[in-house]
């Protein structure tokens, strides 16, 4: 069964508690509490695992106060994490939302979009213009720590296995793994901490495709508890999951769709279908797609999975 969580059935925009405008990250707390990035209203929504609502923030502004265009967020045990994007800066606070501290970013390192705080509370950047994924280690000191540790790219983009071209999420698993989406190079990307060069995990074939074992632009990734990959496949209006085997040192260049059958399928909402696929060296098992059947065109850019419940966010926009 699919839930609305926020927002309208007819797809509109709004200022109102009751509405989003240009919805983009979102995370999910330990206590189930969900928070959105209301990218356009310029403030967080909270939503309590018993349904109340609340935002803290708001904008546009530039105090430390406010918001302009926080664009993802992100909660670890003891604090929340937004990219404030127009403002050229990230904001920590504290788990209650209060006593905000900012680290300033050069514009130039500022097209960001999305951040990830691991179980260590290392923060993890995606620097999407000089594509390259920066680290901040755990224990930073806010604003000091601006530069951070780059680990992952090298500020050229290319399509070589050492270079990133428009990382878009970041994701780190329980073993230290870093995943990356790159949009430019159509590719799901696995990196150990320490490696200069990363493994091809999903669609390696770097072309816009809309079979099931391909992708579009894709964009948000997360992780449910069994350790299936969830990519927010965005300009092919879908989400897909991956079971990514254990061997760390398997790559694939081909998935082979072997079938294919309906799980769920609403009438005004989307249909999940289930593929099973494999690939010559077993890299990649099953994929999930889960496709927009909506009356207006839709795209997903955002996902966020909480044990059991997968949560999408949906920007409606005109999708090639």
């Amino acid at each position: 069964m699919m839930t609305m969580v926020v927002g309208p059935m007819n797809y509109t925009n709004g200022s109102s508690i009751s509405f989003v405008n240009f919805n983009n990250g979102i995370d999910i707390s330990d206590d189930d509490t969900l928070y959105i990035a209301d990218t356009n209203n310029n403030w967080i929504v909270t939503i309590t695992a018993d349904g109340h609502r609340s935002i803290f923030e708001s904008g546009p502004g530039i105090s430390r106060a406010e918001f302009y265009g926080p664009f993802d967020i992100s909660v670890s045990k003891t604090s929340i994490y937004v990219i404030d994007t127009r403002n050229y800066r990230i904001k920590r606070y504290t788990k209650n939302a209060t006593n905000p501290t900012t680290m300033p970013c050069a514009a130039s390192f500022f097209e960001s979009y999305y951040l990830f705080v691991d179980s260590s509370s290392s923060l993890y950047l995606s620097d999407f213009e000089n594509n390259q994924v920066v680290c901040f280690a755990a224990g930073h000191s806010f604003p000091q720590a601006r530069f951070g540790t780059t680990v992952a790219g090298d500020d050229t983009a290319g399509s070589d296995l050492s270079q990133l071209n428009c990382p878009s999420s970041v994701i780190v698993d329980t073993h230290g793994n870093i995943y990356f989406s790159e949009e430019r190079n159509i590719r799901v990307v696995r990196w150990t901490f320490d490696s200069d060069v990363s493994i091809c995990i999903a669609d390696c074939s770097g072309r816009y495709e809309n079979n099931p074992n391909q992708l579009k632009g894709p964009q948000d990734l997360a992780f449910d508890s069994d350790g299936s990959l969830y990519v927010s496949d965005t300009y092919n209006n879908r989400v897909q999951k991956f079971q990514i085997l254990n061997d760390p040192s398997t790559t694939t260049n081909q998935t082979l769709t072997t079938s294919s059958s309906s799980l769920f399928s609403s009438s005004s909402l989307s249909i999940i279908q289930l593929v099973s696929s494999t690939s010559p060296n077993g890299n990649l098992s099953v994929s999930t797609s889960m496709v927009s059947a909506s009356p207006v065109s839709t795209m997903i850019s955002v996902i966020s999975v909480q044990t059991t419940t997968l949560f999408l966010t949906f920007s409606i926009t005109n999708c090639f």
